[in-house]
């Protein structure tokens, strides 16, 4: 029985750390990651359409963020853990997002990260992995929660290591330097933040048990190799069958995040503004095989879970099928509609 105890608060791996420099949020690059991830809202792509919905600049889609906080970034949190992860150990579980403020471009964004929690155990490690997007005045933006599972026990095959050594990017070490940023330790608490324009006359007209228009989405392995790009996943089990099969799955197979991803482009267009939704959230059961030659289509629908008059906040249920299976064991969103 392995012995290592659960992470809390005072375990030195909860340590926070602060990316090594902020990331400046690019008007092409928020275009690009939208198309990638299918997510034609305008105000993803056009400034006037922005600005006419009362924002300051074009808005980054619901998901934006996790590429910044991707796998390479946080190696150096698993490498504090006693498991000595690889990436072919690591299994993606669940995601949680909290949406303070919309994500703008212009904005300078700093990731500030830690272990939240550790938990060992004979069939599989529980990891989760807290992030903060932080502005440079201090304010969080938005909270985010990565749980993994890991199996350390017996090594990484050696013919998985040399395969995946051959297709793999090769993303050298950045040098140290200066951090120049908000202090980790005295963030501002986030505030309550409004969007700037109503929801759309659609969602202001939702009722508890209301069936909402589904949406579906076709990708194909051209869309798995351009979310690899934008995320700096290089994980190869997303572009190459062999090392797909190597690693005992039945073909490539899609990130979790590409899918989470299209669930919010379909939530954005439900809502009409994606800063409507406050958070959004999934837990991820059925892998999304690409075969060579054909596209996946993926199908989704939303019901209107309750929605309180008072606060003017709904609670949406979301599906998701592939080939007649549900993608997310659960899969749900909050979103503001005053």
């Amino acid at each position: 029985m392995r012995s290592q105890p659960s992470t809390s608060s005072d375990d030195p791996r909860c340590v926070r750390r602060m990316s090594k420099d902020h990331h400046t949020v690019g008007r092409e690059e928020v275009r690009t990651f939208a198309r990638v991830v299918h997510d034609w809202n305008p105000l993803h792509h056009r400034e006037a359409a922005a600005h006419a919905a009362g924002h300051r600049a074009l808005q980054a889609p619901l998901t934006y963020a996790a590429a910044i906080a991707g796998p390479m970034e946080q190696a150096d949190l698993l490498a504090d853990l006693p498991g000595g992860y690889d990436l072919s150990q690591l299994l993606h579980v669940k995601e949680r997002h909290i949406y303070h403020q919309p994500v703008y471009v212009g904005d300078r964004l700093w990731r500030v990260s830690w272990v939240k929690s550790y938990r060992p155990s004979e069939r599989a490690d529980v990891i989760v992995i807290e992030n903060q997007f932080v502005r440079a005045d201090g304010e969080v933006v938005q909270s985010m929660w990565t749980s993994l599972l890991g199996r350390s026990g017996g090594g990484v095959d050696p013919d998985i290591v040399r395969a995946a050594h051959q297709v793999m990017a090769v993303v050298p070490d950045m040098p140290e330097t200066v951090r120049i940023g908000p202090d980790p330790d005295a963030l501002r608490e986030p505030g309550d933040f409004r969007p700037p324009g109503p929801a759309t006359t659609c969602a202001n007209k939702w009722e508890r048990g209301m069936l909402l228009p589904e949406h579906t989405f076709e990708i194909s392995r051209t869309d798995l190799v351009l979310y690899s790009g934008v995320s700096a996943d290089p994980n190869p089990v997303h572009f190459s069958e062999h090392l797909a099969r190597l690693a005992g799955l039945e073909t490539v197979v899609a990130q979790a995040m590409l899918t989470m991803a299209l669930g919010g482009a379909y939530l954005g267009t439900l809502v009409g503004d994606p800063a409507s939704v406050r958070e959004y959230r999934a837990r991820f059961t059925s892998p999304v095989y690409l075969r060579a030659t054909e596209r996946a289509t993926l199908r989704f629908g939303a019901k209107v879970r309750h929605r309180d008059p008072e606060s003017g906040r709904a609670e949406l249920s979301i599906t998701a099928t592939h080939d007649g299976r549900r993608i997310f064991g659960r899969c749900s969103a909050t979103v503001d509609l005053r």
